[in-house]
């Protein structure tokens, strides 16, 4: 079975059985809870996850999906029962899922009831475990009972302050400590969340000694804590705020590019005002004076810039910064200066590379547990970084790819799906690179052996596939393979050797990593996954490394042995200290000092031979030039 037949079962799983209740599309009374089955699309908040036949769980105040089993989100593991969809009066779906922490891991078959203004989880795999959902009216706490604790998946964008994760108008919170894995969020040792509006769960949150705070105010967000530290923060709406304070807290208010407000205590009618502004507005250009995306690191705080001059919000006060744009170019220093109000500066950067297309393999995207940002945050990052297409994947899922139109211009990208597991993380790309949506539960890797997981991650070669050093050691030898991938990904030196005796069996793997220059006259998505399938890369840290052997680049072939001349140079050597020749069977050349570089030997051996540079942080390999055809 593919990938794709896969990824219908585990989103759609078996057609629901009708539901039978009747529509109830308006919330419930102040007080009151509600449980039942999702009887129509109107009962579903905007942009959600679920659908007619799912589970609801719902009061005045907040709206919860339970997926019907027996299909599962991003997990591979268990058959529905996790909530998938939450959301406020008035306000979308700002959730992708949360899965409970059960004894034994979650169940592979289940009941699903709604009883008792509560729904109930009823496991069928012989332990007899039962999960019950309750939410409690006004308050916004979820008790999940048979739980210990809770791994929350959000929404694209959302933010985490202290224990409290942001996402739009939604809050969610514990009465523990959150552990924050950069896009996935868990808590432990818990057996209920705090979900719903910023008054909701500050009341809640803040229990009986706490004070309400309320009043107006000129900023984005509303801190609550002490200089101390942020216990948490709300989004502000229409000017105005109201939240309940924990005992001996303090809040104060906060806006982009502005000094915050002095911390004060909730006591009165509020009025908070921030401070100061200091705006940058800066422009890149490179030498022919056209504008390029680049990044500023201000006082330590890196900010990303457009191909458009754009107003960097770097507060008020004194600061010195670094512009760069990628490899490609010299950095330029911006000297101290004291930015009040709005100071517009224009940087002009100096190309210092030779062009050449550079590619991202293994960037993470939504829905990967690492990350949460918007695409088009990923997506301008990465450009202004220098890259001109990227690969962005998620372990076992589909990710996200669309919602960067504003920036498409300047990268391209292409969604992939990563395998977990002991192989090493089998990315394979591209799926739909305009999906606003991920899709789960993309490839079961478990208990498939290594040539079938590529078969099948690849969708039986019909998708492009990078392998991993962990992948080639556990894989029979290449002689066997049916399907060779069509890379191989290396994250530092110490994986060549597993990549070198491949190439020994004459498999032709390209090398592509997590930054790749692609040795090809355009940087259009085409030209880079044909410049990929022709080998013609270097997996470097920065520097780009070059190795031509008898006029050709790597990639190319030669059919016999001959002796010929090989030239290694390379620009932007950063640290690097060393360069060799690495070929067939274990032969080096070199080492040559970087400063010796140029220089030129002879190469008269069959098989391949690639070029290897190494220092200290900096490093880089290139694909081989074949010598000759298998012998």
């Amino acid at each position: 079975m593919g990938p794709a037949a896969l990824l219908f079962m585990s989103c759609w799983g078996a057609k629901p059985a009708p539901p039978s209740e009747s529509c109830q599309p308006d919330p419930p009374a102040v007080g009151e809870v509600r449980a039942k089955r999702v009887s129509c699309a109107a009962e579903l908040p905007e942009n959600a996850e679920g659908r007619i036949g799912d589970w609801m769980l719902e009061t005045a105040e907040l709206k919860l999906i339970i997926r019907n089993t027996p299909n599962r989100m991003t997990q591979l593991d268990g058959a529905g029962g996790t909530i998938i969809d939450a959301a406020v009066p008035g306000r979308g779906d700002a959730l992708t899922e949360i899965l409970p922490h059960v004894e034994g891991g979650w169940p592979d078959a289940l009941t699903i009831r709604a009883e008792d203004d509560s729904i109930y989880l009823q496991a069928n795999d012989g332990t007899e475990r039962l999960i019950v959902y309750t939410l409690q009216a006004g308050t916004g706490r979820l008790t999940i009972e048979g739980s210990h604790g809770a791994t929350l998946v959000p929404a694209a964008g959302s933010t985490v302050t202290g224990d409290w994760l942001n996402a739009g108008e939604l809050c969610v919170t514990a009465d523990e400590p959150l552990e924050d894995d950069g896009g996935w969020v868990h808590w432990a040792s818990v057996d209920s969340i705090l979900l719903g509006s910023s008054a909701t769960v500050s009341r809640t949150y803040s229990g009986p000694a706490g004070q309400t705070a309320e009043g107006t105010t000129d900023g984005d967000w509303v801190e609550v804590g002490s200089a101390a530290g942020l216990l948490y923060r709300a989004r502000t709406s229409d000017g105005k705020f109201r939240l309940t304070v924990p005992e001996n807290a303090q809040l104060r208010t906060t806006k982009s590019g502005h000094a915050p407000s002095s911390w004060v205590d909730p006591a009165g009618a509020l009025d908070l005002r921030v401070g100061q502004e200091g705006f940058l507005a800066l422009e890149v250009h490179d030498e022919l004076g056209s504008p390029i995306p680049a990044t500023l690191t201000w006082n330590g705080i890196r900010y990303v810039i457009p191909d458009e001059a754009t107003e960097v919000p770097v507060g008020p006060g004194l600061g010195s910064g670094l512009v760069t744009g990628g490899p490609e170019y010299e950095p330029a220093a911006l000297s101290e200066e004291d930015i009040n109000g709005t100071v517009s500066r224009t940087v002009q950067l100096k190309r210092i590379r030779e062009p050449q297309a550079l590619a991202a393999f293994h960037e993470s995207g939504f829905p990967d547990a690492t990350e949460r940002r918007l695409n088009r945050a990923i997506m301008l990052e990465l450009a202004a970084d220098g890259v001109d297409y990227a690969v962005l994947g998620a372990t076992d899922e589909v990710s996200q790819t669309s919602g960067g139109a504003s920036v498409a211009h300047l990268i391209s990208v292409s969604s992939a799906s990563r395998s977990g597991g002991p192989l090493g993380e089998i990315l394979a790309w591209p799926w739909s690179g305009d999906s606003d949506q991920p899709a789960h539960g993309a490839v079961d890797w478990r208990d498939t052996d290594p040539l079938n997981l590529v078969a099948l991650m690849s969708k039986f070669g019909r998708r492009y596939s990078a392998i991993t050093a962990e992948w080639l050691i556990a894989a029979e030898p290449p002689q066997i393979w049916d399907l060779v991938p069509t890379a191989a990904t290396i994250s530092d030196l110490t994986e060549v050797d597993a990549v070198t005796a491949a190439w020994d069996a004459w498999a032709p793997l390209a090398l592509v990593g997590r930054r790749t220059w692609v040795n090809v006259d355009g940087r259009s998505k085409t030209e880079v996954i044909r410049g990929v399938l022709q080998g013609r890369t270097v997996v470097s840290t920065g520097p780009q490394l070059h190795l031509r052997v008898g006029g050709a680049s790597p990639g190319e072939a030669f059919d016999e042995p001959d002796v010929r001349t090989a030239e290694v140079w390379i620009d932007g050597p950063g640290d690097i200290g060393e360069v060799r020749l690495i070929g067939k069977d274990g032969r080096e050349q070199g080492p040559w000092d970087v400063a010796d570089l140029p220089v030129q030997t002879t190469v008269s051996h069959s098989g391949w031979v690639a070029a290897v540079a190494e220092g200290s942080a900096d490093w880089a390999v290139t694909s081989p030039v074949w010598l000759s055809r298998p012998e």
